[in-house]
């Protein structure tokens, strides 16, 4: 029975000891470090540190939060210039207009803090592309050529037929004409063209290329093209 009152008292002790805590805690997390949020559709908040907000298109009378608070002495700002306009409204929301899809980034000032929020605007014609690029085809030719300094080099030409234009193509080179190509390619560009001039004499070279297209500020890539070799004599 002494054991028991003792063991219920020395509960009681603990919960009594941890309550003060608990409470610092609580108010710390809510009262003492609230965020700054916006609430585009009237429904869902999205903090400073939640990441993109992606798939909201109505920005119209956007909310402002301080934690759980509406708030309207706030200042608004667009962080790149070419990202469409922002204003405040006389019911202390404010409406951003975007000017073509891609990120924006938009600031809002409160007091002394300050939020930076990354939007998506997604592309309109954006799953018709995904969907195009898949059928783009890419033909590849190589040639060994001599540079100004005389030394050997490997040129690359490929071919698009395609209305897509592309924001760039990925050069990939391997020992082996199936394998060890790597994740990385050895160069990016914009040509139509790539002169590979790190290669030795003797040795064999395989290359293939792809290219892409940007949308909705990530890349979609057409499929590999041929893959062609040459080897350095």
């Amino acid at each position: 029975m002494k054991k028991r009152v003792f063991a219920v008292l020395l509960t009681l002790c603990m919960v009594l000891t941890m309550m003060p805590a608990m409470a610092w805690a609580a108010e710390g997390d809510n009262g003492e470090n609230p965020q700054i949020s916006v609430c585009p559709d009237g429904q869902t908040k999205y903090a400073a540190d939640s990441g993109r907000i992606e798939g909201v298109t109505d920005w119209n009378s956007v909310s402002v939060y301080y934690g759980d608070n509406v708030i309207d002495n706030y200042e608004v700002a667009l962080m790149n210039s070419d990202g469409g306009t922002v204003a405040k409204n006389n019911d202390g929301t404010f409406t951003f207009t975007t000017n073509g899809c891609g990120e924006k980034y938009l600031t809002i000032k409160y007091e002394d803090k300050t939020a930076e929020f990354t939007i998506l605007i997604p592309d309109p014609q954006g799953d018709e592309l995904r969907t195009a690029v898949k059928d783009v085809k890419l033909k590849l030719s190589t040639k060994i050529v001599k540079t100004r300094s005389g030394k050997k080099a490997i040129k690359l030409t490929w071919t698009c037929k395609s209305d897509i234009q592309l924001d760039g193509v990925e050069i990939y080179r391997s020992a082996k004409k199936t394998t060890g190509y790597g994740k990385k390619p050895i160069s990016v560009t914009r040509k139509k063209t790539y002169t590979n001039t790190s290669v030795k004499a003797g040795k064999r070279y395989y290359y293939r290329v792809r290219g892409y297209i940007v949308v909705d500020s990530e890349k979609v890539y057409t499929p590999y093209s041929n893959t062609t070799y040459r080897t350095v004599k």
